[in-house]
């Protein structure tokens, strides 16, 4: 099924499978974890804007709203 919807998309399905699970990729997900646990990051999905959080796919407008408008995160007392 998912290389059925990567054809449909317009992809290469075995050229984008075998990327996915290559070394680099494997390395970029690791260091992507370690990031996340750095910033104490606890639950998923969860973006951070400069040291702002935004947890959850309902916050996906208040970051594009900080993304678009390029205020300074918040930050508590």
């Amino acid at each position: 099924m998912v290389r059925a919807l990567i054809g449909a998309a317009g992809f290469n399905a075995d050229e984008l499978i075998a990327a996915a699970r290559s070394d680099d990729v494997s390395r970029i997900y690791a260091r992507n974890g370690e990031d996340a646990i750095k910033a104490d990051v606890f639950g998923a999905p969860a973006y951070v804007l400069d040291g702002e959080f935004f947890w959850g796919q309902d916050r996906l407008e208040l970051l594009d709203d900080a993304l678009a408008s390029g205020r300074a995160p918040y930050r508590t007392l």
